[in-house]
């Protein structure tokens, strides 16, 4: 459709074509059905298809896709990752990004923190819900030079689109280190969707079993071998109940980097982390829950709002950015926001902490934390 476009039911011949372009939706009441071979139903990057009833089984694939930028994989200089998330069933974990080295595709071990390759003879495809973490190509699709820099890329998940009930798998297991001050439940999800999520919406539903916080990777400030607690300096943009902190940059006179403040929305094809509440601890595997709607309050959690959280009745928030850039231009960042709920306790709702130090970190204080965001009882 050339505008956006809401309809009952969607069914497409494989005689015919149809696009969601970017910046638009089509918004779908039940289910979809294609009986073309996938490349006649295309969601384009920033493109929204949303479907209502979470019951709506689909059929036959579609092609969603994701425009990325200034990639670079220079070994010892430069290596990006991306955090994806597949929004269809079926997509093959290798034949997604080519060019990767079939051991640099990851998943998130909760239990040690570190990185691991997938088994891709147990996990051949993506798993509906769950991140994963993309070294940048290399030549094995003869179209990125083993030192590739600055490439850009239309990444292509082909499959059946995801709808409904979608339960990845998260867990929490005890601290570590002198007197358990190491924290874990950290999990990498994704959404699962061809279509924009609300994360506070998302988080709704799970707010028993996670915190309302998600952190965003970016590719900002290359570190060689960054794992476990080792992330310096923070290459983590944040999302928390009070707002959104970007990740650590360098200034523009010197260089770029991803700037944007996390906004609630979370993007087609995006892998993030949140962090499972420390009540689980040794529980097991728990389940989130994302769905097409909150039944709790009828909002939709798939919206095709892009670049700003919408919600139509946020209470006021009193918030402030404060930037710091060093004598050799890196620029650091930090929210401090008085909000409705919040107290002046750390709480990690509305708290986060930094992921790594450094000599040009820049963060406020509450006890003995140093946080990146701090939320405060309203004014």
């Amino acid at each position: 459709p050339a505008t956006n476009l809401s309809i009952c039911e969607c069914e497409v011949s494989s005689a015919a074509n149809l696009t969601v372009p970017a910046n638009s939706y089509l918004s779908v009441q039940t289910k979809v059905i294609n009986k073309g071979d996938g490349n006649n139903i295309v969601v384009a990057s920033d493109g929204n298809l949303i479907q209502i009833e979470d019951e709506a089984v689909n059929s036959g694939n579609i092609t969603a896709e994701r425009y990325v930028t200034d990639m670079d994989n220079v070994l010892g200089t430069q290596l990006d990752y991306v955090y994806w998330s597949s929004p269809v069933t079926g997509q093959d974990l290798r034949a997604f990004s080519p060019g990767t080295r079939t051991n640099k595709i990851f998943y998130y071990n909760e239990p040690t923190d570190f990185f691991k390759a997938v088994n891709f003879a147990t996990e051949p495809n993506f798993v509906p819900g769950k991140g994963y973490a993309f070294e940048a190509e290399t030549t094995a699709n003869g179209t990125h030079s083993p030192n590739a820099t600055g490439y850009n890329e239309t990444y292509k998940f082909k499959g059946t689109p995801n709808n409904g009930v979608i339960s990845p798998d998260v867990q929490r297991s005890a601290n570590t280190g002198s007197g358990g001050t190491v924290e874990h439940g950290y999990n990498l999800i994704g959404n699962p969707y061809p279509s924009n999520i609300s994360f506070p919406e998302f988080y709704a539903m799970n707010s028993t079993k996670i915190y309302n916080t998600a952190w965003f990777w970016t590719n900002n400030l290359y570190t060689q071998n960054q794992q476990g607690s080792g992330y310096t300096p923070n290459n983590y943009a944040v999302w928390t109940g009070t707002g959104g902190a970007p990740a650590t940059s360098t200034s523009p006179a010197n260089g770029s980097g991803d700037t944007f403040k996390p906004d609630g929305i979370v993007a087609v094809g995006q892998g993030f982390i949140v962090q499972v509440r420390p009540e689980h601890i040794g529980a097991g595997t728990q389940q989130l829950i994302f769905k097409n709607k909150n039944t709790s309050n009828g909002n939709m959690v798939r919206v095709s709002t892009a670049g700003h959280f919408f919600n139509k009745n946020a209470e006021q928030k009193d918030r402030f950015w404060l930037k710091l850039i060093s004598s050799d231009s890196i620029v650091n960042t930090q929210l401090i926001g008085y909000i409705e709920g919040a107290t002046n306790d750390f709480e990690k709702d509305y708290d986060a902490e930094i992921m790594g130090m450094s000599s040009n970190i820049f963060y406020s204080t509450l006890e003995d934390r140093k946080l990146q965001i701090q939320g405060k009882a309203a004014f």
